[in-house]
């Protein structure tokens, strides 16, 4: 799956999908989903983490 599917994905989502995608990766039960969701979260953890280091140097 691309960035831009899954940019397109997350914007199809509602705001309780998101949170629980957020919070477990379990929105929907398929494996393709889930791994889906365990990349956008992967992705979302690596963009933010390096400005909270920058942060916290």
């Amino acid at each position: 799956m691309t960035v831009t599917e899954m940019k397109q994905r997350w914007s199809e989502m509602d705001l309780g999908e998101k949170r629980k995608v957020l919070l477990w990766g379990t929105a929907q039960p398929s494996a393709k989903d889930k791994r889906t969701t365990l990349t956008i979260v992967f992705i979302a953890v690596a963009l933010w983490i390096p400005p909270l280091l920058s942060q916290l140097w």
